[in-house]
């Protein structure tokens, strides 16, 4: 069976994109992009614990994202099955795995919430 998009294919997408993702601080010479790399990331003049902590929600909320996406796939594989024991196996597993991963994540953040606010 083919690829219905190939290397090639990608690549030359890549090529015609690239032109338009050129950076606005490149003419700026070779040091200036250092002072905007943050500019129109909503980062500008944060501390380090305030990225961490944006890249950090970042994180649970696409985990957040994935367990939807995952929850949705398992509960229409679920109907779709049509009373194949094995399919309908297979679903309530996607599910329980989504929800083992949410619940882990949560937890990890959680925990190091509250360390995080007693050492502080």
């Amino acid at each position: 069976m083919k690829k219905f998009i190939s290397k090639k294919y990608l690549a030359a997408l890549a090529l015609l994109i690239l032109p338009l993702t050129q950076p606005a601080w490149a003419a700026e010479g070779p040091l200036g992009h250092m002072q905007n790399a943050a500019a129109g990331t909503g980062l500008e003049g944060k501390s380090l614990p305030q990225i961490t902590g944006a890249i950090a929600q970042g994180a649970i909320g696409l985990v957040g994202v994935i367990f939807l996406v995952l929850t949705i796939y398992a509960g229409i594989s679920w109907m779709l099955a049509g009373g194949d024991e094995a399919k309908v196996k297979k679903a309530k597993g996607i599910i329980v795995a989504a929800l083992t991963g949410l619940i882990i994540t949560l937890m990890a953040y959680g925990i190091t919430t509250m360390i995080i606010n007693a050492i502080l």
